[in-house]
């Protein structure tokens, strides 16, 4: 068992009364914290004392794609994410938080012990379960690259492991690469909508849809186009979103790794031949998309400018406007759905490469840049990988990643919904 610092213990016995401050030491779960304190999400926090940030975990990496938040049915947020890299620890874990910012220690959802990276998509099911869309490469006595979608028990009690349904599974010839590309998936009126591609015939993007028919759920539409030229087969990484404040909206997917090109899935679940795009598109809400663009990379800061496009699907400009800069190594991937537009996470600050605080945007329909909306002070000066927001009842919810020597901390916090919708 870690205990709080020697130096601290004997400074306490000597019967002074030091002033430890809010959150004075690190803990783990269940462990030792001076009196007057308890162990919260890895920190002790002096009791009454507004939680900060907390670190529910330390791994080896997590992807930027694969961190999902989800709204809780009682209040807060559930954080779903796929640890591949960690030694005898991948798998895909849920992390509980409250609306005052206490985050639960990391539950196994799904274990697959030190097999290769298994690429994921998580979403909420309206049955307290999530969707789990899985593609894993094949085993040594194998030839084919598995899609499969999995229906796992949300917030299983105590240490029971939750309840896991196969809803769907298909194959794809394997041929090669290091890890799967990431898939792309939403839910919603009882369906679950996954976007992958297939390295075969030349590399595909597929969107298909499955539904439940009584107790069997299985294939009801697919649509599928050509990768672009630009895009190539092993690197067709997937992000579907489904825009609108109804949910019924037309799906739109984005394929590609350092290329990008977007395409939208009408109501029939045809699939338009994607366009690409100059940027990294954030997210995309009827015929609009927001686009990142990373200007100029600044050696001795170690940051990119940056700055906003808002396109067509087409790829027509519509608006611009400046950000400002990103660490080298930030990645904000993509935004997530919020009231018809999307939360983006961390926000480009302008002359502060440290990232003192992590800031969240809005972007909407309509407009050229995003607005922030959440600001969570940092108490760490590593940097930033990835991040993930999440808005519910007045809260923001962030995630995000940092390195940490050879490895990667998880953060968490929840700060006030600051005007926006």
């Amino acid at each position: 068992m870690r205990r709080f610092p020697l130096a601290a213990a004997v400074f306490l016995a000597s019967g002074c009364a030091p002033e430890l401050g809010d959150v004075p030491f690190a803990c783990g779960a269940g462990e030792v914290c001076p009196e007057g304190y308890a162990c919260q999400s890895t920190v002790c926090v002096r009791e009454g004392a507004a939680v900060g940030p907390s670190r529910p975990a330390r791994v080896t990496w997590i992807n930027a794609a694969e961190m999902y938040w989800m709204e809780r049915a009682g209040g807060g947020a559930a954080l779903v994410v796929n640890d591949g890299f960690s030694p005898d620890a991948h798998g895909v874990y849920e992390i509980l938080v409250s609306p005052d910012g206490v985050a639960s220690a990391p539950k196994l959802l799904l274990g697959y012990g030190d097999e290769m990276p298994i690429s994921s998509s998580v979403v909420a099911l309206d049955d307290a379960r999530y969707a789990m869309a899985m593609l894993r490469f094949p085993n040594v006595d194998e030839d084919a690259m598995t899609l499969e979608i999995l229906a796992v028990e949300r917030e299983a009690p105590g240490e029971t492991s939750p309840g896991i349904e196969r809803l769907y599974a298909e194959t794809e010839p394997f041929l090669g690469g290091v890890e799967p590309p990431y898939v792309g998936a939403v839910a919603a009126s009882g369906a679950i909508d996954v976007a992958w591609t297939r390295p075969s015939e030349g590399g595909r993007v597929e969107v298909l849809r499955i539904t439940r028919n009584g107790s069997v759920w299985g294939k009801s539409q697919v649509g599928t186009q050509p990768l672009p030229a630009d895009i190539l087969p092993l690197s067709g990484d997937c992000v579907l979103w489904r825009s609108g404040r109804s949910g019924e909206d037309a799906l739109t997917v984005r394929v590609g790794f350092e290329t990008f090109a977007i395409g939208k899935v009408d109501a029939a679940g045809d699939l338009a031949p994607p366009a690409l795009l100059d940027g990294v598109p954030l997210y995309a809400a009827g015929d609009e998309v927001l686009v990142l663009r990373r200007e100029a990379y600044d050696e001795r800061a170690g940051t990119y400018a940056v700055s906003f496009a808002r396109m067509t699907t087409g790829g027509d400009v519509l608006g611009e406007a400046p950000g400002g800069v990103l660490q080298a190594a930030l990645e904000p991937y993509t935004g997530t759905p919020y009231e018809g537009g999307a939360l983006i996470a961390p926000l480009a600050l302008e002359g502060d490469a440290s990232f003192s605080t992590l800031d969240v945007g809005f972007w909407s329909p309509g407009t050229d840049a995003p607005v922030r909306v959440g600001r969570v002070p940092r108490t760490s000066g590593n940097e930033i990988y990835s991040a993930r927001a999440f808005a519910a009842d007045g809260k923001v919810y962030v995630a995000w990643t940092e390195f940490h020597e050879s490895l990667m901390d998880l953060w968490v916090a929840v700060v006030p919904f600051e005007g926006g919708q």
